[in-house]
């Protein structure tokens, strides 16, 4: 199982430029605006900024070196408004200076990706081109030596930019898919009659905006011992809901471990450094014993076993919250 992106941006405001600079010019950058639109949502008529907005004076920086010019909270609206990505991205490829062109050809996944269609177009390039007549002899121009094609040579730039254009089109269909799922409420076609009495009995229906996930929770807003004491509550609402089958109990674990996700990415400007440090180091610990428990679940050990390990964990950041908001 494939580790989600978002899982990797660096804690340091620092190295955060630099790790989106190599998303930008990588071939993963559609899966990551995907799961940053996942954590953050968007809120029901809220506009969508243009790039030039959202960066103002220092687009111009950015293209020539990159995200590391940005402000910080310039940075974190980024990250908040991740389709911004996707329109940088464009323009970073229109108009970006040698940095990029550099960072582009570090990328050992992007050479792979070239490399992998050079074959074609180098076996194109080589093709002997047709005869031409023999001009008369008052017409006839000075030779000129044209150097043979080189296979060895590095693929020229154009195919890097067919990368870019390959990565930008998994990335709109992945945005075009968040918003069919979100926007379409798909009709039965030719619906028949069910019994009721048929269907057997449903023992959880999970949802997904309880804990973490309900909006509001993570706005970074109030005081800080506030703020802890609301996030140890939303954790405890994975008590509300006792699932006791393996897929009922996976799908509830799993709205868990996406809040923990979001919690992880989440801002928190309201926290001081030392607070929101401390939380996002034990976030990482606590979305590890939940993988732990993920695993389980997959190997096939008992849904109570599970559970007991989960009720544990819940309990130990529950507490941690709670003692840390009382000595904020």
């Amino acid at each position: 199982m494939t580790a989600p992106l978002v899982l990797e941006l660096p804690d340091e405001p620092a190295a955060m430029g630099p790790w989106l600079d190599r998303q930008l010019v990588g071939i993963h950058l559609g899966r990551l605006v995907a799961e940053l639109e996942a954590v953050h949502g968007r809120r029901a008529g809220e506009p969508s900024r243009a790039l030039d907005d959202a960066l103002s004076e220092h687009l111009a920086a950015v293209l020539d070196s990159g995200l590391s010019a940005l402000p910080r909270l310039s940075l974190r609206e980024v990250l908040r408004q991740p389709r911004l990505l996707l329109d940088l991205q464009e323009r970073v490829l229109t108009g970006g200076g040698p940095y990029w062109t550099q960072l582009q050809a570090d990328d050992a996944e992007v050479l792979s990706a070239v490399d992998a269609g050079w074959p074609s177009v180098r076996s194109t390039r080589n093709m002997t081109p047709p005869a031409t007549p023999t001009p008369t002899p008052q017409e006839q121009p000075a030779p000129v030596e044209v150097a043979p094609a080189r296979p060895q040579d590095r693929p020229p730039r154009v195919l890097l930019l067919r990368v870019w254009a390959r990565t930008a089109t998994v990335a709109a269909s992945t945005l075009l898919f968040l918003y069919l799922a979100e926007h379409i409420d798909p009709q039965p076609i030719d619906p028949q009659p069910i019994d009721p009495l048929s269907l057997p009995a449903v023992p959880f229906a999970p949802r997904a905006e309880w804990g973490w996930n309900r909006p509001g929770v993570l706005d970074g807003s109030g005081k800080v011992s506030d703020y802890l004491t609301v996030l140890a509550e939303s954790a405890s609402e994975w008590f509300d809901e006792r699932p006791f089958t393996p897929s009922s109990f996976a799908l509830r674990l799993g709205e868990l471990r996406t809040g923990c996700s979001r919690l992880i990415v989440a801002g928190h400007e309201n926290l001081p450094p030392a607070d929101r440090d401390w939380l996002v180091e034990h976030c990482r610990e606590w979305a590890g014993k939940l993988d732990d428990a993920v695993h389980a679940l997959e190997r096939g050990d008992p849904v109570d076993r599970v559970s007991t390990q989960v009720d544990a964990a819940v309990n130990r950041l529950i507490d941690a919250l709670r003692e840390r908001a009382r000595s904020a």
